[in-house]
């Protein structure tokens, strides 16, 4: 299984970033290939509008960061994505990210990825682990993903409240999906 994670959070160390690592670490433990790209050391540009990917049914023309993750995400199983939420939204960086996907469509808004391909995403947010407020944001985000035919496996939301350590439900959850992995 190939496993292609974008690590969106602005912080080493953070919260998302220690549950998706430990999910990586486990599948790859288990013989699953992973690739990363952190968001943040990537030259990552906006959207320009220009419709050059949907007019030809092609990836993005921009040549940044993304133009490897487009070719990886074509022959990945799963995307991984992770992130905080800055002011109730994803962080910048991953909508700038979530934003690029547009391309994946074609002029007749058929979907250009190959069908079976899996979603995995974990993200942080200050307020309490089951704060309702924010789940209609993150629906919004992930539909991104979902509408060019993924299929999301597993969503992870991890709370200002949550406890992380190896002994919490987060961790345990995560160690526990990460080995369904291969």
């Amino acid at each position: 299984m190939k496993i292609l994670a974008v690590l969106g959070s602005t912080r080493e160390g953070s919260r998302s970033l220690k549950v998706a690592k430990e999910i990586l670490r486990i599948a790859e433990n288990n013989g699953c290939q992973v690739k990363i790209y952190d968001i943040n050391s990537i030259n990552l540009k906006g959207c320009v509008g220009c419709g050059i990917c949907r007019k030809n049914g092609i990836d993005c023309v921009q040549n940044d960061g993304l133009k490897e993750y487009f070719n990886d995400l074509h022959k990945c199983d799963v995307l991984l994505i992770s992130g905080a939420n800055y002011y109730s939204m994803p962080c910048g960086q991953m909508i700038t990210f979530m934003n690029r996907h547009y391309c994946l469509k074609d002029s007749n808004k058929n979907i250009r990825l190959e069908k079976g391909k899996k979603l995995i995403s974990v993200f942080s947010q200050g307020a309490p682990e089951n704060y309702p407020k924010y789940v209609p944001n993150y629906e919004w985000y992930l539909n991104a993903f979902t509408s060019n035919g993924m299929e999301l496996i597993k969503q992870i939301t991890i709370g200002g409240d949550s406890d992380l350590s190896d002994d919490g439900e987060i961790m345990k959850s995560a160690r526990a999906f990460a080995e369904t992995l291969n």
